[in-house]
């Protein structure tokens, strides 16, 4: 009998989140470098894989708005919530003005249908965030913009896709966006590339804690926590998971993945929280870690009562054990490489570190990163990716912090 014949892969795995509502994302960046890399190992005859990471977490003004704020116009959001007599309704001001000025769509949660009742008057996850109208003001603006990297010409194909999503889930919108872009820079070389997301449940949160690698890695962590074991440092005492906590006497339940849940005195204790500290919230909760798991059960049977995310500390290892699944199946045909995209120039990712571990000893892993000086050329404006897609793609081969060896990672 003949040998089986060798067959050589890659798998390339980059950073996607706020590509849809951000000219200013690293995503972006990194979106390019992933098509880039993928349709050279295509074109090596390598069988390629491009995996993009959805984050659902954080509020989309956590990550695509507020980090290209200037640190005073921030600060001025704090001290307006803080030196407020009422200061829920100051919250809700703030949240309200942000969003009208830098969000070029309107975001609601998705209440109803006997799910529980998220309040988008305040900062939310993605998890349970639908697209609204959008917001001319911002869409005005775009049309007055002359930067070297944004096609005015795009601009009504983004207006046209804006409207096409509205009513349906963002996270729906952010994997357009991304596929899409994808797609172009490909070009011939996409029917060579198998194209999917990771990290995104397929039908909300409750999917996660049915798989069973999940499961196991939730319960593990948890019965670990319970015995005290780990919990010496504060990255230690964290659990992965965030929980609708209590609003503010509204009826509502406030759903952010800042929130941080951890371990304090034999329990579990769940502090509401947002990236930037503009909220300013109040109070805290405690579980016994029966009642967290009682939570957890209650959601990977679809319970939407009090909705769970999974976040970063469970996160990273749970893309990094689907990365390792798939790597370690293709080992059986061939090599196999590993490119993982992330952030500019050495930002490190504690998700480099989870592919390290996770990783068979046989995969070759690879990291890069784009150029903080490019990163830098996208204007701080809301918009999105289609926009930006020309300058991306004529930059492609530039994007990276470290030039790429062709020779040596085709080889």
């Amino acid at each position: 009998m003949g040998r089986a014949e060798v067959v050589k892969s890659a798998i390339v795995l980059v950073e996607g989140r706020g590509q849809a509502l951000h000219l200013g994302e690293d995503s972006s960046l990194n979106l390019a470098q992933g098509a880039h890399l993928a349709a050279r190992f295509a074109a090596a005859g390598f069988r390629t894989s491009l995996r993009f990471i959805l984050d659902a977490g954080q509020s989309v003004e956590e990550y695509s708005v507020l980090p290209h704020l200037p640190e005073a116009q921030i600060e001025g959001y704090r001290r307006a919530v803080a030196g407020a007599a009422d200061r829920d309704r100051a919250r809700r001001e703030v949240v309200r003005e942000i969003r009208e000025r830098h969000l070029a769509v309107a975001l609601r949660a998705r209440n109803g249908n006997g799910s529980a009742a998220i309040d988008d008057g305040l900062f939310f996850s993605p998890l349970v965030a639908e697209v609204g109208e959008p917001n001319p003001g911002v869409l005005e603006a775009l049309e007055r913009c002359r930067h070297p990297a944004v096609d005015g010409d795009r601009l009504e194909d983004y207006r046209r896709l804006l409207e096409e999503f509205r009513g349906r889930s963002y996270l729906d919108l952010e994997e357009e966006v991304a596929r899409r872009a994808l797609a172009r820079w490909l070009g011939e070389r996409g029917v060579e590339v198998e194209v999917g997301t990771v990290s995104r449940p397929p039908d909300g949160a409750t999917s996660w804690f049915r798989e069973p690698p999940v499961a196991r890695l939730v319960a593990e962590d948890l019965a670990l926590k319970e015995r005290g074991a780990g919990v010496e440092s504060f990255d230690g005492r964290l659990i992965g998971v965030f929980p609708a906590v209590p609003g503010n006497g509204n009826g509502r339940l406030y759903f952010n993945s800042p929130t941080s849940t951890r371990y304090e005195h034999r329990k579990v204790r769940v502090l509401p929280r947002d990236r930037f500290g503009i909220l300013q919230l109040e109070g805290s909760e405690r579980l016994t870690f029966d009642h967290l798991r009682e939570l957890i059960a209650a959601q990977a049977r679809g319970g939407t009562a009090r909705p769970l995310g999974i976040k970063y500390p469970y996160l990273a290892p749970m893309i990094a054990a689907a990365i390792a699944a798939e790597a370690t199946a293709k080992l059986r045909d061939g090599p196999v490489t590993v490119a993982f995209v992330e952030g500019y120039d050495d930002a490190r990712d504690p998700l480099d570190g989870c592919l390290a571990e996770a990783l068979p000893e046989q995969v070759r892993r690879c990291r890069f990163s784009a150029r903080l000086a490019l990163y830098r050329e996208l204007p701080g404006l809301p918009g999105g990716l289609p926009l930006i897609e020309d300058w991306l793609q004529a930059n492609a081969a530039g994007l990276f912090a470290v030039p790429i060896d062709e020779a040596r990672l085709l080889a």
